[in-house]
């Protein structure tokens, strides 16, 4: 750019020259690099222009009326939309049959408006349909700036005849709409058009096989610079094509590094944390109140509501009573949230939450919504604890949601029917620029950055589709209606290059094979055979990152410095991690008394004996300690989640209908009678009902539509058992439902409680017991670990159940297990047919509990709990391998 440079040295003494550059970044930039360029100490900061200053300069925008804006042309779209509702006149931008439900396409015509005044002069005879709405909808826009006292800035034609003085345009190639003036320009005393030459010099093409490298490789070039004293921030600059989706990550790994960016790019105010809330707010009205969304406004964190731990209870509430959403019946909406909570002290908060989103959503005016939202947030919100830059972001929507307000003042006669859902529409087109509360190397997205010339410039992400730029003045019409209106598309892609090749003293373009969202190609311009080289060597390498890395894992010596985030980790590490331990349970008894006797009184009877039941030997048996977070500390994750109508869900329901089955066969008939199955069925209909309601009650009103649409399954399998129960059981005595047995001895309780107990006389009368146990789908698991307990660990439940009833007086003769979902009974053992093991089998594994038993005891009475979860395999499925982290510690 030396001609720009020789041209600045020529002319930047006579201080009625003036110079015009692309963009606001390129003004900005050249109005300081010329003081040490040209070897002076102060210049006008005026005299360095955008184009569309430059423009504005001589647009005629100094009239009484109002220019429109993205609030005005927001309102007019709403009120056109509307009347189109009523009485369709748009046949192609919004078909008829769309024309009542078409409030998403106020954002698309807000875009349009500007270029509408393109088709002030193309005849209404066109055969053309989208051409057609274009003049239409610029008709009626037309009348509504002329009603309202506006205009529109983007359909003046800057007059150049009061052009006087010196300007200087730099780089017109790369001005979109530049061309359109050309003509009004040429010829014109005291206009220079100053042109980027050729490019002369390039450096190859950087290649990194994967974005995250990219970053991690220029991020480390850029800190040697500044390490070294080489450069300042100030002389270093990133631009970066496709910056949206690749500046999280480049945030990320620089504040690793330490290296401070600025990015000079906004983002739509509904992208911030503060600014998403009123979305946030929308989603919970337009999804009936879900579950899923309430807990996303709910339990935001970024939201510093007052009352936080009635929320958190109420989420709480909605997950155990499974509150999904509420739902339309027959024209009304069914409450659950309200239904469930009835007698809840929570109901109160929910129904007045709910009207104020309720009266938020609906809002019939700009000027009613922002006094809600006012009343909302100063009941709900404790505005100090939202941060400062949050609240920027905070007053930032509420300048928007003001300016609607008064838009809406200056246009009394149009309709908005949803003022919540267009401000949330303009709030994802209005970008808010963060503050940058330090200095820190500057990052363009590409096109913004054109014309500007810094030390180093480093152009990342630069893919073959990144890079290509195409200047559109009807980005709406196809390629042959721009071509009728003389307004076809112009590649910019090779201009762009040409220029960003010679914005800096040293320039690096580079590119990852495999970006973030896929793989890409290099961009033109570079042989591919010389032009492009692999990023390898020092210089492109994390060098901090993987030094520090390679110490760790013992293959490399020590970083010979620490950057201050690798500083603050090592000092938090050493604090913690690499100090001495205390006491850890997963190696180590618990030694202190009070320590051991709190264990011990969460595992004793009322007698002062350590409990003993089946589900507590197998859980022991997995793991010790994950019996000892859960079983003693009862620790558990909180559930922010809804899990209904699972496998254990529908298990229990299986469980509470069959028992209260048997409770009618005990109350009437006291045997099972095969010649009353049809009374059965008819009985098992009526326990569906009261389980069904049972389980309604119990865990929200949510479930009745749930449990309908199971019912016929659930009352399938019933049925299907109870054909079972007749072939097999007939005649069997009910001796017992969900029956608890218990026994006292050698200092332990045993406990056990099955799920039914059957007697039938034997020939010598007396009874002989048969235990049942329920289970919802496949017996494979239990059926190898009664056959080979040696090899996958025993199942404790029968051998405990019979060691109970026997020492209680009941000899037990069989046990089986039934299968809902799997249609059959499973014999465990019995005399009468083959059973999974035989009897001697189930006898050995029944003495062998009093080993299993004993082991528990006195590991329980010693404080041991060691972590065997891992040597077991049980961490897969364990609900505290997040707390106890053992599969990640122990080798």
């Amino acid at each position: 750019m030396e001609n720009v440079t020789s041209f600045f040295r020529s002319t930047i003494a006579d201080p009625g020259q003036r110079y015009v550059f692309p963009s606001e970044v390129a003004a900005d930039f050249w109005s300081r690099a010329v003081l040490e360029r040209c070897g002076i100490e102060a210049v006008a900061r005026d005299r360095f222009l955008s184009w569309d200053e430059f423009k504005e300069g001589f647009a005629g925008t100094d009239r009484p009326e109002k220019p429109a804006n993205i609030l005005f042309r927001t309102i007019c779209c709403a009120d056109m939309i509307r009347e189109n509702a009523e009485s369709p006149f748009l046949s192609s931008i919004i078909r008829p049959e769309f024309a009542s439900s078409a409030e998403q396409f106020v954002p698309y015509l807000r875009r349009i408006l500007p270029s509408l005044g393109l088709f002030s002069g193309v005849p209404p005879t066109r055969d053309d349909a989208l051409i057609a709405d274009c003049r239409e909808l610029y008709r009626r826009y037309s009348g509504l700036l002329a009603r309202s006292g506006y205009f529109e800035p983007a359909y003046l034609r800057p007059d150049f005849a009061s052009l006087d003085g010196r300007y200087a345009i730099i780089f017109p190639e790369v001005i979109e709409d530049f061309n359109e003036y050309r003509e009004l320009l040429a010829g014109k005393p005291g206009i220079d058009l100053i042109s980027a030459p050729p490019a002369v010099r390039t450096e190859p093409l950087l290649s990194f096989d994967n974005s995250l490298d990219e970053i991690r490789g220029v991020l480390s070039r850029v800190g040697s610079l500044i390490d070294s004293g080489e450069s300042d921030l100030g002389d270093i600059v990133l631009t970066i094509p496709g910056l949206d989706g690749y500046r999280r990550y480049l945030a990320d790994e620089a504040r690793l590094l330490a290296i401070p960016l600025d990015f000079r790019q906004g983002g739509p105010a509904s992208s911030y944390g503060a600014g998403r809330f009123y979305q946030l707010i929308a989603d919970v009205v337009d999804d009936y109140f879900s579950f899923e969304t309430m807990k996303a406004l709910l339990l935001n964190r970024l939201v510093p509501w007052k009352n936080e731990k009635a929320f958190r209870a109420l989420i709480r509430f909605g997950s155990e009573k499974h509150c999904v959403r509420n739902y339309k019946r027959r024209g009304k909406t069914v409450d659950v949230w309200d239904l469930s909570l009835e007698g809840n002290s929570l109901l109160a908060v929910y129904r007045d939450l709910r009207g104020y989103l309720n009266g938020i959503a609906s809002s019939p005016s700009f000027s009613e919504l922002k006094r809600r939202l006012v009343v909302f947030t100063g009941k709900y919100l404790d505005r100090p604890r939202w941060g400062e830059e949050e609240d920027r972001v905070v007053e930032f929507c509420m300048d928007v949601l003001e300016n609607l307000v008064r838009a809406e003042a200056d246009l009394p006669d149009l309709s908005v029917p949803s003022p919540f859902r267009l401000f949330l529409s303009v709030l994802k087109e209005k970008n808010y620029v963060r503050r940058s509360a330090e200095p820190g190397i500057p990052v363009y997205d590409y096109r913004v950055s054109a014309g500007i010339e810094p030390a180093h410039h480093f152009i990342m992400n630069a893919s073959q589709d990144r890079t290509a730029v195409f200047f559109s003045s009807l980005p709406f019409l196809r390629d042959d209606q721009k071509e009728t209106l003389k307004r076809p598309d112009v590649d910019a892609t090779g201009t762009f290059m040409n220029l960003y090749r010679q914005s800096g003293s040293s320039v690096r373009f580079s590119f990852a094979r495999e970006s973030f969202s896929g793989y890409q190609v290099p961009p033109g311009g570079f042989d591919p055979m010389t032009g492009i080289e692999a990023a390898s060597g020092p210089e492109w390498s994390d060098r901090p990152l993987r030094t520090e890395r390679r110490f760790w894992l013992g293959s490399g010596p020590a970083p010979s410095s620490l950057g201050p985030v690798q500083r603050s980790g090592f000092l938090a590490a050493s604090a913690t991690l690499l100090e001495p331990k205390g006491l850890d349970y997963a190696k180590d008894r618990a030694e202190e008394t009070e320590v051991a006797a709190a264990i011990l009184a969460k595992t004793r009877s009322d007698s002062g004996f350590v409990r003993v039941t089946a589900t507590w030997l197998e859980e022991f048996a997995e793991c010790p300690l994950a019996f000892f977070l859960t079983r003693i500390l009862r620790l558990e994750e909180e559930k922010n989640a809804i899990e209904f109508l699972d496998d254990r869900a529908i298990g229990n329901l299986y469980h509470r209908i069959v028992a209260l089955l048997f409770e009618r066969i005990a109350a009437e008939d006291g045997v099972f009678r095969a010649d009353r199955e049809g009374d059965y069925r008819l009985i098992l209909g009526e326990c569906i009902e009261t389980a069904s309601a049972e389980l309604e009650a119990s865990d929200g009103a949510f479930l009745r539509p749930v449990l309908a649409a199971f019912a016929l399954r659930v009352e399938r399998f019933l049925e299907t058992f109870l054909a079972a129960e007749r072939g097999r059981f007939s005649g069997y005595a009910v001796a017992g439902i969900e029956r608890t047995e218990s026994w006292e001895g050698n200092g332990i309780r045993y406990e056990g409680r099955m799920d039914r107990l059957s007697s039938r006389l034997d020939t010598d009368g007396t009874s002989a017991y048969t235990i049942f146990d329920y289970k919802k789908g496949r017996l494979d698991d239990l059926k190898a670990r009664m056959k080979a307990p040696e090899k996958r660990g025993a199942a404790y439940q029968f051998p405990l159940y019979s060691f109970l009833l026997e020492k209680n007086g009941k000899p037990v003769e069989a046990a089986f297990y039934y299968s809902f979902e799997k249609s059959g009974f499973q014999c465990v053992f019995s005399p009468r047919e083959e059973g999974w093991i035989g009897r001697e089998d189930f006898d050995a594994q029944v003495a062998s509990l009093g080993t299993a038993v004993g082991n528990f005891a006195s590991m329980v009475r010693s404080g041991r709990f060691p972590a065997l979860g891992v040597r077991t395999g049980a961490c897969a499925s364990c609900r505290v391998a997040d707390a106890c982290r053992a599969r990640f510690v122990i080798r």
